[in-house]
């Protein structure tokens, strides 16, 4: 799996973000969706915001 290098350091966030994307895509599923229902699901948050730029983005 080949990993970003940063120079800030967040390699981590890198390869977390992915792992996410390979178990969406195991799912079957766009890592965008899997984020909003992860969100979605859970129960500290109340209101999800998401920031789609167009309509097809919605539509996923």
């Amino acid at each position: 799996m080949p990993v970003i290098k940063t120079v800030t350091g967040a390699d981590e966030d890198y390869v977390t973000a992915e792992q996410f994307s390979k178990y969406a895509k195991e799912h079957d599923v766009k890592p965008a969706t899997l984020a909003v229902a992860w969100v979605m699901a859970n129960c500290t948050v109340t209101a999800p915001i998401i920031g789609a730029r167009n309509l097809e983005q919605l539509e996923d």
